[in-house]
């Protein structure tokens, strides 16, 4: 094992560590890691990007602008994370809260202590989701998604992504053209708006592929069928639930509860918090 007593900065380069390392400070802003390991930090981790073959422990925080991502092949776990992006393999555990981060886990997202929180930000797992508390009073949405591969949940994101980009710029290229068919009838405005026409249509023409390979891949999906999001104490709206992509917005508190899926419905059981 590869001991650092120091804290890791920001440097010209990637560091590389080929066992398993621990960290007894702190991991800086722009600090960039790559770990053929388990990585252990003892102290904060901030908008760092890390890469780790293994399991990643910190016990601080992860932490930052939003700038900051861990991707790791196994189990991650924090003291929390606020504003930051994890995907990881296996399970992803937090003792205090998740703020406002993007969290793609293999396995069951928790945040199950006394007072565990998930608050705004979107999970996506495709185990269970657990927590005292999800959402919170103040108006802020969470997006919460079980049951489904984080790795075809990536790709449908940056698909969907993609897809909105296409259709901004087609937007834009449509308003141009109305903007020249508007004007004189000279023959230079007449040949940039058939320019800007098929310049859209190609652009929708891509928007369409998107469209169909988000359906396929959807439709190729493995899905986890007897995941839940289950609520310790309370939950707050706006809270987007998804199942297998069966989806819902809850739009009131509910105390405990467990969100299911039930004859591909999503349904709220207070019943039976098992």
């Amino acid at each position: 094992m590869k001991v650092v007593t120091e804290d890791i900065r920001r440097s010209s380069g990637l560091e590389v560590y080929e066992e398993n390392v621990e960290i007894e400070g702190n991991v800086r802003s722009g600090a960039r890691l790559r770990v053929y390991g388990d990585l252990t930090v003892r102290g904060n981790v901030e908008d760092a990007l890390i890469e780790v073959e293994g399991n990643v422990r910190i016990e601080g925080g992860f932490l930052g602008t939003g700038a900051g991502s861990v991707t790791c092949g196994g189990d991650f776990s924090a003291g929390f994370v606020q504003g930051q992006r994890i995907e990881a393999k296996g399970r992803v555990e937090v003792t205090k809260a998740i703020l406002s981060s993007t969290v793609f886990a293999g396995g069951d997202v928790r945040a199950w202590k006394e007072h565990g929180a998930i608050v705004g930000g979107e999970i996506h797992a495709r185990g269970n989701v657990e927590a005292a508390v999800v959402g919170s009073r103040r108006p802020v949405t969470t997006r919460i998604e079980v049951g489904v591969d984080p790795v075809l949940a990536l790709r449908i994101e940056q698909l969907e992504r993609e897809a909105m980009q296409l259709t901004r710029k087609r937007i834009g290229f449509l308003k141009d053209m109305a903007a020249i068919q508007g004007g004189s009838g000279r023959d230079d405005r007449a040949e940039s708006a058939l320019d800007m026409k098929a310049a859209a249509d190609a652009i929708q023409a891509d928007i369409v592929a998107a469209g169909e390979e988000i359906i396929e891949t959807r439709t190729r999906t493995t899905l986890n069928n007897q995941a839940v999001l289950k609520v310790g104490k309370a939950s707050y709206p706006p809270l987007e639930i998804s199942i297998c992509f069966a989806r819902v917005i809850n739009d009131m508190e509910t105390g405990p509860v467990v969100f299911r899926l039930l004859e591909g419905r999503i349904i709220l059981d207070t019943w039976n918090m098992e």
